[in-house]
Order: structure tokens, then C-alpha cells, then sequence
């Protein structure tokens, strides 16, 4: 988690939220840690990519672009594993047909034409016929699993990576073999109408129903818990020999950098009987540790759905530029 946190945590109203509503907190499922590739990280290579192919200067492709797609290509997996978790999409199978079409048919093309693309030290000009034949066969092969990738009705948007990567290769593979351009940029005309808009067209209505619910969740969330804080609780009462005893305990610290928990009421203003119900202070300590964790796991989907946002925004913008 950022030392700074989003500027949602600043817009909390902790006034404006009813802490007696609050969840109990569930770590294990609400806490998820961004593994994956960051999602601007598939932009800034597709954007190399481009400018190499632009440039026809295709001896870089080795060196600034290969081992950033061969990097998001390895853990595409995961990066669809993230997406399925932050919009709690379960469907295994379309996971694993994503993931077969992808690298049984366009990651392993782009492999091959980088093999021949080393054989000549990247120096398309000395590519012999041969060579530039097998390289318009890929370009034809590569279509139909291309197309299937960007079918989102079936496959959802979350694969963008893999169609993003695959629309590069075919570019490359097309610039190899010195054909007519025209066909490269109405290649990626279609990918912009009949994909990445639609992508950025449902992220910024119906899609975004997952991100903006992450958001206000985010904002409830951290009100919540703010509200906790600096309150004496009464966390238990005891009667001995009929005398009630009242049991109180407090929080102190801030979302961002931790807090602590103390038996008493500090001197606080008391905020009735604690939300998580008859506890003892021990009890009290890790409910209260619990909910900061749920907190930032709430504010972790919210960041990372945001990532793949901006960065569906980011591969349109960079399409839009070539075509």
C-alpha cells in the first residue's frame, strides 16, 4: 500500500456514516494484494512498439520491447486472476480458454518472428523472400485467434493485455514483410471499433458499476473506521455482587499508519457500546486491526480496478494515434 493514500480517504465524512451498520470484517477475502503486472505497464510497451514499427527501426524491438511483452505475456494468468476477483467474475473455464487461445496461437507467433527477426540482427532489409513468405503466412494465422481474443461477448474485456499484444505482433509481422500499410491500419481501426471502444464505452457506464461500487465502498469504508478512532467503547459489563462494572477501550493512530489500541476511555467522548459487540480488550485489539485491514483491502480493489481503467483509456489513446 502507497504511503499516500487516494484522495477518497480525505473525502470521508466520518459525520455522514452510521457505524453501527458496519460488517464485520472478512481479511482473508476482502484484502487482496495486487500482484499482476502494473496495468500501465502493457501500455508504456505497446507504446514503444508502436513507435519501433512507426520508425521501421525494428533492431530495438530486442532490446525495448520483447522482454516487456514476454514479462505481461507470463503472468497474464494473474492479471486475469486479479480482474476476476475485483469484479468477482468466477467463470474458470472462459479464464483458461483466454489463456489457451493467447498462447497456443498469438504469443507463440510473435516468439517465431522475433527468432527471425534475431537471425538478421533485426535488420528487416535482410530478410529474404523466404523469410518475408512464412512471415505473411503468420500474418493470416494469426487472425483468426486474434479476432476470437477480441469477441468480447464471449471472453469480457478482461484479456486486454493479450488482444493489445496480439494487434502489436500483427503489426510487426506486417512491417516485416513489407506489406501494404494500409491493411495495418484498418487492422487497427476494427480493433478500436469493434473492441477498445466498446471496452472504454461499457468501462464508463455499465462496467464501471464494479469500479464506482469499489469507490463508494472505499469512501464508506474508511469513514467507518475512521469513526472508531479517538471514541472510548464500552466493550463489556460485568456484574460483581450485582455492581455493574463498565469496561471501556479506545483507538488511536490513523488508517495510513497504523494504530493502537488501549484499555480505558482515554478521556475520549464515548461512543456507546463498540459495533463488534461483548468484547474483551483483547478481542476489541484485533476487531480493530481487522477492520483497518478490510479498510486498505477495500482501497486496494478500488486502486487496481481504477489501474485497469486508465489503462483501457491509455491503449485507446495509443491506437487512435497509429491509425
Amino acid at each position: 500500500m502507497s504511503k499516500k493514500l487516494p484522495k477518497i480517504l480525505d473525502a470521508a465524512d466520518t459525520g455522514d456514516f452510521l457505524i453501527a451498520h458496519m460488517p464485520r470484517p472478512q481479511i482473508p477475502e476482502s484484502f487482496i494484494e495486487v500482484k499482476a503486472i502494473p496495468a500501465a505497464f502493457t501500455v508504456e510497451a505497446i507504446k514503444i512498439g508502436m513507435a519501433i514499427i512507426q520508425a521501421r527501426n525494428a533492431s530495438l524491438w530486442q532490446d525495448s520491447v520483447s522482454g516487456k511483452l514476454d514479462e505481461i505475456s507470463g503472468k497474464l494468468d494473474q492479471i486475469l486472476e486479479e480482474l476476476r476477483r475485483l469484479r468477482k467474475y468466477l467463470d474458470e473455464r472462459l479464464t483458461q480458454e483466454t489463456l489457451a487461445v493467447f498462447e497456443g496461437e498469438i504469443n507463440a507467433r510473435r516468439r517465431s518472428l522475433e527468432h527471425i527477426l534475431a537471425g538478421v540482427d533485426g535488420d528487416i532489409e535482410k530478410l529474404d523472400s523466404n523469410a518475408k513468405q512464412r512471415i505473411v503466412q503468420m500474418v493470416d494465422e494469426l487472425s483468426v485467434p486474434l479476432w476470437q481474443l477480441m469477441n468480447w461477448k464471449k471472453f469480457g474485456f478482461d484479456p486486454y493485455p493479450a488482444v493489445a499484444m496480439g494487434i502489436l505482433t500483427s503489426l510487426l509481422a506486417r512491417e516485416m514483410a513489407g506489406m501494404n500499410r494500409k491493411e495495418g491500419v484498418d487492422l487497427v481501426r476494427q480493433a478500436i471499433k469493434n473492441y477498445f471502444q466498446p471496452a472504454v464505452n461499457l468501462v464508463d457506464g455499465s462496467m464501471t458499476a464494479s469500479w464506482r461500487d469499489s469507490a463508494i465502498w472505499a469512501m464508506v469504508s474508511t469513514g467507518n473506521f475512521k469513526s472508531t478512532l479517538y471514541k472510548s467503547w464500552i466493550t463489556s459489563i460485568d456484574n460483581i455482587d450485582r455492581v455493574p462494572i463498565t469496561y471501556f477501550a479506545h483507538a488511536v493512530g490513523s488508517l495510513e499508519k497504523g494504530i493502537d489500541c488501549r484499555r480505558g476511555d482515554g478521556g475520549y467522548p464515548e461512543g456507546g457500546r463498540y459495533p463488534g459487540g461483548h468484547v474483551g480488550f483483547e478481542q476489541f485489539t484485533l476487531d480493530m486491526q481487522a477492520r483497518r485491514a478490510e479498510t486498505l483491502g477495500v482501497i486496494a480493489k478500488e486502486m487496481a480496478l481504477r489501474e485497469h481503467v486508465r489503462a483501457l483509456h491509455g491503449l485507446l489513446s495509443e491506437f487512435k494515434a497509429f491509425s
